[in-house]
């Protein structure tokens, strides 16, 4: 299977499918906002770990925003390898270096402050011994940062994605008429499925990346909040917390504790559970409780999730203290 996910991607390259004179996927803003969140500065040479990396440019707006960091990157395709270096000598970017890499067999003595898994751990055969993998390679302090999709919000596309399969029959893994059907069929997914609609205009062959990446790729499986956090039971991580939640052109963080006053957008149960008695009963409930009605009220296409340490959540903002959950030793 390892096979078939690495020439999926060297004929799908993804996020984006060729070398840009500009490109704008915000890459760095999830960081930057943790960055506010921290109690304690953190280094300014921070050591930064992207697992999956693809083409590169998200990373590459980390490296860009963070000038400082020592990133390392690395992805099983050859092609997004080569790709996401092309960009980083247009880009003019030094401080990053690219590598091909297998995640299940990934080996390092160094140990970082970030490591990055962004929509990689649901598109792998064995995602708790890949989870476990990486939360060994995050230090004493550092943090787990992993985009996941959420089997609410991405219900329909994965009947859709199950339906072209089947219609494919022996010819699934042919790439050519994968994409023929999908195409006849009308599928495709929007630009702002999982957040906030991208300012940049993605042409034709980014979007064919995208569309197949969702819809095609060999594995795809999608998760709830408690399935995602028991990936990380028994890795050696101490906590974990669902950080924020994304829909079809929107996002907000989870502020489960109530802190105050955050520069950026919370999701709230106003308009979503109005009931005084809910609201009650909601108050109620303990954190894994209170995660669970928010994934059905907010039914949301993908998450962030959030993890590290008993000494890293010591660095953390009361709504990540207030989000957090205590992970068990023993492994799924």
């Amino acid at each position: 299977m390892t096979n078939e996910v690495r020439d999926f991607y060297d004929r799908f390259p993804y996020p984006l499918a060729t070398v840009k004179s500009a490109y704008d996927l915000r890459g760095a803003a999830i960081l930057r906002l943790l960055d506010f969140e921290l109690r304690a500065a953190r280094p300014a040479n921070r050591r930064i770990l992207d697992v999956g990396c693809g083409t590169g440019h998200r990373i590459l707006d980390v490296a860009r925003s963070y000038p400082d960091a020592h990133i390392r990157a690395f992805d099983l395709s050859r092609k997004s390898i080569d790709l996401a270096r092309r960009q980083a000598q247009q880009d003019g970017i030094c401080n990053i270096t690219f590598e091909v890499g297998d995640i299940t067999r990934f080996e390092c003595e160094e140990r970082f402050d970030i490591v990055i898994a962004n929509g990689v751990l649901h598109h792998l055969a064995d995602p708790h011994s890949a989870a476990r993998r990486l939360s060994g390679l995050v230090n004493d302090t550092g943090f787990l940062y992993a985009f996941l999709v959420h089997s609410y919000g991405e219900h329909e596309k994965l009947l859709q994605r199950d339906l072209l399969l089947t219609l494919l029959g022996a010819q699934r893994s042919s790439h050519d008429a994968g994409l023929a059907l999908l195409r006849d069929m009308g599928y495709g997914i929007t630009s702002g499925r999982y957040g906030e609609r991208l300012s940049e205009d993605l042409d034709a062959v980014d979007m064919l990346s995208r569309d197949a990446d969702s819809l095609l790729n060999p594995i795809h499986a999608a998760l709830k909040f408690d399935e995602a956090l028991e990936l990380l039971c028994g890795t050696g991580l101490d906590w974990a917390e669902i950080d924020r939640v994304f829909w079809e052109g929107g996002g907000a963080a989870l502020d489960l504790a109530g802190s105050s006053s955050l520069p950026f957008p919370v999701f709230t149960l106003d308009g979503r559970l109005d009931s005084r008695l809910a609201r009650d009963y909601y108050e109620r409930l303990d954190t894994a409780a209170k995660l669970h009605v928010v994934e059905l009220l907010a039914k949301p296409t993908g998450f962030l999730l959030l993890a590290g340490t008993q000494r890293s959540v010591l660095l953390s903002s009361k709504r990540i203290v207030g989000n957090a959950i205590a992970l068990s030793a023993d492994a799924s």
